[in-house]
């Protein structure tokens, strides 16, 4: 018996023994590994034990450490026989076999000799060789060490991105959207997501009946509802009489243009913010910014918490609005756009009735409806509550084309579930004019609705309009205005509407 040493400074594949340099199979990693040989009467046979079989131990070198080295040998060796019973490795290569050429940092020795079938290989660690210490052996890698049902995808989100996420939870939402299907059906050229990006995705869903298109605001017909709510949006984040005559002194040291304040009946019926709730949440976006916090920091820790002020007015008489934080919801099969991505939204703005014969209506509707939900999704309480506003999250700077994607979808189904059940579906029209979508990149809140086109295809209007941030006070103090002429629209306008579509018209089939 002879006691090998190997080094994580070793070429991958090659094991460094008393003597000579042993090519081990491609399949091992470039990680210490701690092998003994045996060698049989005869010699033309010899056993490597690396790899495969379990790390033994030579118990008659093993006595001659000191005392004091022993338990670090057997620490090691039973990392060793852990680390190996994780993966799955092919067998040692015992025929020769030529290295493989990779691009390497330190110098490569061409100089080559055989030695009993096995190859040897000139290297700068052969002055080493001889010696006795025993090295240390490093914690395998991630990827070497995954047990083989952990899903491919997250080893490579890893170990290969030079960008990778540092938390958990982005690892997440970056494989919520890498494993989502794409538009593409399976049978086509584009077999799977990894090779359509949502650029594509988009550009292909305009070309499906069940997907959407794009319209613009300044070249496309709109209807009246979307024209008014729009312009109201714009005056608010142009920031022309936003906020009461009263608040002038309070927002004094931020130096504010005079025609930010103005009294009328606007500002008179609005809502607003304490400055310290301002300032609350302009520290809490900014740490989120400059700390890089990922997608589910910030909807708890700013989104949800501008949600929850904007919903805590619920003084209407026939319903108000509550908010669902439901990044799980999925379409149900009869409303989803062919090969439609999985991850749609993460928060919703739902209709809750007042009248307890409004729910009692849209109980006995959905009872007959798919999934016994009066939405597009069964998910939860959206079973009974009618979506009026959807709201997609990302990162700050991320992924714009991917919630416009997602958006855009969810409303595609939506549009589908308010028309379920009619007759002569596509000549007949709606009460309800447009969707409202969010879609809030960080910092950023931008309005995106959808429209219904003559054929029933949902179009969603671009470019998105800006409503206000949480980058500034200034943007926060847009923010809270524009928010509030959302609500009041899907209260005012989208419940009525919907009423009218679905409470009413609505014919289960």
């Amino acid at each position: 018996m002879a006691l090998a040493k190997a080094s994580r400074d070793f070429p991958p594949g090659v094991i460094k023994s008393e003597s000579e340099w042993v090519r081990a199979d491609a399949g091992m990693t470039n990680r210490a590994i701690l092998v003994t040989r045996s060698t049989s009467p005869s010699p033309t046979r010899s056993h490597l034990s690396v790899g495969i079989a379990p790390v033994s131990l030579n118990y008659e070198i093993f006595n001659h450490f000191p005392s004091s080295e022993r338990p670090l040998i057997m620490s090691v060796q039973h990392r060793i026989s852990s680390w190996l019973a994780s993966i799955s490795a092919p067998g040692v290569a015992e025929a020769p076999c030529p290295i493989e050429a990779r691009p390497r940092k330190r110098v490569r020795q061409e100089a080559r000799s055989n030695v009993d079938g096995l190859t040897r290989v000139a290297s700068p660690f052969n002055d080493a060789r001889e010696s006795g210490a025993l090295i240390h052996l490093s914690t395998p890698s991630v990827s070497a060490s995954s047990p083989p049902n952990f899903p491919q995808q997250h080893r490579l989100a890893m170990s290969s991105s030079p960008s990778k996420r540092r938390r958990d939870e982005d690892l997440e939402d970056s494989y919520s959207v890498a494993s989502s299907s794409s538009y593409y059906p399976s049978s086509s050229r584009h077999p799977g997501p990894s090779r359509s990006s949502p650029t594509k995705q988009i550009r292909h869903a305009g070309l499906q009946r069940t997907g959407f298109r794009q319209a613009s605001f300044e070249f496309d017909p709109q209807p009246p509802s979307l024209q008014s709510l729009c312009q109201s949006l714009r005056l608010i984040h142009y920031g022309d009489g936003i906020l009461p005559t009263r608040l002038k002194t309070e927002f004094a040291d931020i130096k504010l243009p005079g025609f930010f304040f103005h009294d009328d009946p606007n500002t008179a019926a609005r809502r607003y913010p304490d400055r310290s709730f301002v300032r609350s949440l302009l520290s809490q976006a900014n740490e989120c910014d400059l700390d890089g916090k990922g997608e589910s920091s910030w909807n708890m820790d700013v989104h949800a918490r501008i949600l929850a002020w904007l919903l805590e007015d619920d003084s209407t008489d026939d319903a108000c609005l509550g908010s669902e934080y439901c990044t799980t919801a999925g379409l149900l099969r009869e409303y989803k756009p062919n090969g439609a991505p999985s991850k749609m939204i993460d928060f919703c703005l739902a209709i809750r009735p007042r009248r307890s014969e409004d729910q009692d209506i849209i109980d006995d509707i959905r009872s007959q409806r798919p999934g016994d939900s009066i939405n597009h999704t069964d998910w939860g309480s959206l079973s009974k509550y009618p979506i009026a506003i959807s709201i997609e999250t990302k990162r700050h700077g991320e992924q714009y084309d991917a919630a416009l994607l997602q958006i855009a979808t969810w409303h595609s189904a939506q549009w589908r579930s308010l028309r379920w059940g009619r007759q002569e579906e596509v000549d007949r029209l709606l009460t309800v004019e447009f969707l409202s979508g969010l879609i809030v990149q960080g910092h950023d809140w931008q309005f995106v609705p959808s429209i219904l086109g003559k054929d029933a295809v949902s179009k969603v209007v671009r470019p998105p309009l800006q409503i206000g941030d949480t980058r500034t006070e200034t943007g926060i103090l847009k923010l809270f205005p524009s928010l509030q002429e959302l609500k009041q629209d899907a209260e005012k306008r989208f419940w009525p509407a919907f009423k009218v579509d679905v409470l009413i018209n609505g014919t289960p089939c």
